[in-house]
């Protein structure tokens, strides 16, 4: 083979094989690691975890750079209750819907340790979240009397509506968990089960 014959046979070959790695991949359109599902799925909601924060409170977790949108780690859950035992010094997040049985007026408590704050909407609208419940300190798992700022006041919910909610945990040292039973026409109090939770979905 004639010499320039092969060697704008080669050129050819690299330039073929460039064009189908240009352009680079930008990092600034990757999706972020706490991308959210395209479509809500019933029976299950995500937990999301920042590892490596000090402190106790909700604020040391809400004020890092990371939340809400980079967490550490995700976890599926299929009711609203977190892991007891899993370590020191990280926080946690869960959003999804709560999906009423029947209409009327439901009261919601919540367990954790260490600060766990529950935030319910009165829509599915996040945008309209209220803080109805807090464990300002600890509590053992399940433990939903310790502190009268666990209960939440009577809320009107009606059947075959989604609403907004987050559960804010945060862990020091020590015993950790975290929980959200309800009370309502026909329940006694109990942890919100799958049949009841929805993921949250959105861009």
């Amino acid at each position: 083979m004639p010499r320039p014959l092969l060697f704008f046979l080669t050129c050819s070959a690299v330039a073929l094989t460039g064009c189908q790695t240009w352009p680079p991949l930008d990092p600034n359109r990757l999706p972020p690691t706490a991308a959210l599902p395209e479509s809500s799925v019933i029976g299950e909601v995500q937990i999301y975890y920042w590892d490596n924060i000090a402190g106790t409170s909700v604020e040391s977790l809400t004020s890092t750079e990371a939340f809400p949108n980079n967490p550490d780690l995700m976890e599926t859950a299929s009711e609203l209750r977190g892991l007891t035992g899993r370590g020191d010094n990280y926080g946690s997040l869960v959003r999804g819907y709560i999906l009423p049985p029947t209409s009327g007026l439901y009261t919601f408590s919540v367990s954790g340790d260490d600060e766990t704050e529950f935030w319910l909407s009165p829509s599915s609208d996040a945008s309209q979240k209220n803080r109805v419940a807090v464990v300002p300190g600890w509590t053992s798992p399940l433990d939903y009397n310790k502190y009268s700022s666990q209960r939440s006041t009577a809320i009107e919910l009606a059947a075959g509506e989604r609403y907004y909610f987050e559960i804010i945990h945060k862990e020091g040292g020590g015993g950790d968990n975290f929980s959200v039973a309800w009370e309502g026409p026909g329940l006694n109090r109990q942890i919100i089960s799958g049949q009841n939770i929805a993921s949250y979905a959105g861009a």
